[in-house]
């Protein structure tokens, strides 16, 4: 990343605990603008809390998440409307269907 270009995602120390379970224990990273990165490890491991973290869908437990600058806990409706998220497996409800 140059001198001063702002990450376009950065986190910091982040936390996510539900209960006793630490899902997320002090992850920092730092995503340059223009680079692919994708986040692997195996299930359990907490990738989808971190996604879901830096979506502003859920509040972290402790640390800082700042997309395009923003940080994510006080600018969360901006980033949301900037964030594309398209998931491996939909999430549609089943029950409800597309009619005319």
């Amino acid at each position: 990343m140059s001198g001063n270009q702002i990450p376009v995602i950065e986190t910091v120390s982040v936390v996510k605990r539900f209960g006793e379970l630490v899902a997320v224990d002090g992850v920092s990273l730092a995503v340059p603008q223009g680079e692919c990165f994708g986040l692997l490890g195996p299930n359990g491991a907490g990738k989808t809390s971190t996604v879901r973290m830096i979506q502003g869908v859920s509040p972290v437990t402790s640390g800082t998440i700042r997309v395009l600058g923003m940080n994510v806990a006080e600018q969360g409706r901006k980033v949301k409307a900037l964030v594309g998220v398209c998931p491996q497996e939909d999430n549609l409800d089943p029950d409800f269907s597309v009619g005319g």
